[in-house]
């Protein structure tokens, strides 16, 4: 069963002056809910190195704690997170600001040491709130075949995303939908009649970025630092919900006309289940 999922995702990317055209961080936080009832718990991850060229063939990340570490080899990269669970952002915040080293090549004669920090102490200063599905409730059950969903999202985290899926019979998810909303926008209704007695997911999520979140410029053993270092983060906030459409009233049968479902109920039965 699929339970109300609730991610903030940040990203700090910076380019290394030794390594052209490449990403060198990546760092991920990421937020969930397991069940709306529960507290969330926020977790982060160190994404690795990424586009090795002639300057390294492998590097690893990793922070001062053991916590948060990346490796990267040739085209392949890991990361060996996520860390703890934190009970809140303060307590996040305080895991990452630490030390963070880089190992390139390590035990090659080319092998080099790097030395940084992460200040994520501005992020005390974003609203982290995920989107908040009012409609429909996680794992409810709706009597409409035509659903309007409300929510509403951060309005500083630009246009809201999303993804409307079925469930099929055997647990898998399809993805019915790909949409896009104006930011603040506060409803979506799909452009399709659901199907009586099915299961379906709505998926929001919003985006934005920030320069106020990131590492400081390397340096090396030599206390020299990188050249053209620059950093910067990104925010991922996204909420998911199951919910079921009422099943067929018995006696009643299904017909697709013309691609759309109309649910027909024999004996006179009352038609309660198909108003909006």
């Amino acid at each position: 069963m699929i339970r109300k999922s609730v991610v903030a995702f940040v990203a700090a990317v910076g380019a290394v002056g030794l390594v052209q055209k490449a990403q060198a961080m990546i760092v991920g936080l990421y937020v969930s809910t397991p069940a709306p009832s529960e507290q969330i718990a926020y977790r982060a991850s160190i994404y690795p190195l990424t586009f090795p060229g002639s300057e390294f063939q492998t590097a690893t990340i990793q922070s001062n704690d053991g916590q948060y570490v990346s490796a990267t080899e040739g085209q392949s990269a890991w990361d060996l997170g996520p860390g703890a669970a934190y009970a809140s952002v303060s307590a996040l915040i305080g895991s990452l600001n630490q030390g963070y080293a880089i190992t390139l090549d390590a035990g090659l004669a080319t092998e080099r040491h790097f030395a940084m920090t992460l200040d994520a102490a501005n992020l005390a200063t974003f609203d982290l709130t995920p989107p908040v599905i009012s409609f429909p409730a996680q794992d409810a059950i709706i009597n409409t075949l035509t659903p309007t969903f409300t929510f509403t999202t951060p309005t500083t985290f630009g246009d809201i995303r999303g993804q409307f899926l079925h469930s099929t019979p055997k647990g898998g998810q399809i993805v019915d939908l790909n949409f896009s909303l104006t930011a603040g926008s506060t409803q979506w209704a799909p452009p399709v009649v659901l199907l009586p007695g099915a299961g379906y997911i709505l998926d929001l999520y919003v985006d934005a970025g920030t320069p106020l979140v990131g590492f400081t410029t390397p340096v090396d053993d030599n206390n020299v630092a990188m050249e053209n270092w620059q950093t910067g983060t990104a925010f991922h906030l996204e909420t998911i919900h199951q919910f079921t459409t009422a099943a067929p009233e018995p006696g009643s049968c299904l017909i697709l006309a013309g691609g759309i479902g109309l649910v027909v109920a024999r004996g006179g039965r009352n038609r309660k289940g198909l108003r909006r």
